[in-house]
């Protein structure tokens, strides 16, 4: 499974990342982005 994360905290960005690297194997994180339309325009570009 391919995730995008969307964040607007770095520190909380981090550590969702880290726990779903550590925890969840199964899900790749393809991007990160700091707002919903940033987030949108990413996964648009996917």
């Amino acid at each position: 499974m391919k995730a995008i994360i969307i964040e607007d905290e770095k520190s909380s960005m981090v550590t969702l990342t880290n726990l779903l690297s550590d925890y969840c194997k199964g899900i790749s994180i393809v991007g990160n982005a700091y707002s919903v339309s940033e987030g949108v325009n990413l996964m648009v570009s996917i």
